[in-house]
């Protein structure tokens, strides 16, 4: 048994093991969160699985120019079988600390390209292991499911990690919210006053840089 497995709850040994032996991904290349039975995957195994499941014409990943030099921003742009396309962004601050140690080069680009279709995936609302689970029940039609919207799906990201970085603070006793420190970095890193007010490519970097903010166990994924 790896050192990943002995963290995985049987249900998630369970669900990478699938994946691994019908798809041929290793299991480093799939991460759980917590308990949670749903697998984050890398870039590449994420094209895998888009190759076999679903009917998408192109898939297209591209650095981007980041107006901040802490962090490396990657476009994804989905071609879907009618021609129409979708794209998302992903953003790894270069601070973030993975196993004690920052990210090489490498491992940025890999970090943000995976968060780049992964959000532009839910921009078309197509969700892989879902996909996966039909195929395996033999429903071999791809429909594509209503999803959040990615900004919908990025501030409720940002305010669960702006909690866990003490930007947002409850009042244990007066019950008020104290959102000073939350409002001051969105001023100050993109000129806005409320965080609803940031583009979809500006969220994916607030998220971002506020899993720098947070103790690395607690980190969310985005």
């Amino acid at each position: 048994m790896s050192e990943k497995q002995k963290n995985w709850t049987n249900i998630q040994a369970q669900i990478a093991a699938d994946l691994c032996l019908t798809y041929g991904i290793d299991e480093e290349e799939i991460i759980f969160f917590g308990d949670n039975p749903k697998p984050l995957l890398s870039y590449e195994a994420t094209c895998v699985l888009c190759n076999q499941l679903t009917n998408l014409k192109g898939i297209q990943i591209e650095p981007v120019a980041s107006p901040f030099q802490d962090s490396f921003t990657v476009r994804c742009i989905l071609t879907l079988n009618n021609g129409d396309k979708r794209e998302s962004w992903g953003v790894t601050n270069k601070n973030e600390i993975v196993d004690g140690a920052t990210l090489s080069e490498s491992q940025i680009f890999q970090s943000a390209s995976s968060k780049a279709i992964r959000n532009a995936l839910r921009a078309a609302g197509i969700d892989l292991i879902r996909l996966h689970n039909q195929m395996k029940n033999g429903e071999n039609e791809l429909i594509y499911s209503p999803t959040k919207n990615a900004i919908t799906t990025l501030l409720a990201q940002a305010h669960i990690l702006g909690k866990e970085a003490e930007l947002i603070i409850l009042d244990p006793v007066t019950k008020q919210v104290d959102k000073t420190a939350w409002h001051r970095l969105i001023r100050n890193r993109y000129g806005k006053n409320h965080s609803n007010e940031l583009s979809e490519a500006a969220l994916t970097d607030f998220v971002a840089v506020l899993k720098t903010l947070v103790p690395q166990g607690q980190v969310l994924a985005a």
